[in-house]
């Protein structure tokens, strides 16, 4: 079965997720049916989650390191991390979203969307790195 692009409008499309758009769910409440194999997928993903992220500001200036721990403390940094590792392991991908402050030099906000409520778009055929994620909600 081909899957074909649902398009929106003149310059908005999306690649459905398997022929009845459903497909994530349809993972979802496979491995959430079955007790072992959600068991396993919930240690698979705590396994690649490991000792979390970690970071280093031993060599770093105090501001540096007060910008760091600001940073941390305005984004739940450990649940985005064990987010993405169930997405990779439930999906093979993840979708964040890197929020920049007003000058666009420095990351603010760390936000993972969940696959289910994400559509990538087609690549442009001058430029297959073109594609651009859509969220609904």
């Amino acid at each position: 079965m081909d899957i074909c692009p649902v398009i929106i409008d003149k310059k908005l499309s999306y690649i459905p997720w398997g022929g009845d758009n459903a497909l994530p769910y349809n993972i979802l409440n496979l491995i959430e049916s079955d007790e072992t194999l959600s068991t396993c997928q919930q240690f698979n993903s705590e396994v690649c989650y490991g000792s979390g992220l970690r970071y280093n500001v031993d060599e770093s200036t105090k501001a540096v390191k007060q910008e760091v721990e600001d940073f941390l403390l305005d984004n739940a940094v450990a649940q985005y991390w064990l987010g993405v590792c169930h997405d990779f392991k439930h999906f093979a991908f993840c979708v964040s979203v890197i929020i920049l402050n007003a000058e666009g030099n420095k990351v603010v906000r760390l936000i993972r969307k969940e696959e289910c409520h994400c559509r990538l778009s087609p690549a442009e055929k001058d430029n297959l790195f073109a594609t651009e994620p859509l969220f609904f909600p």
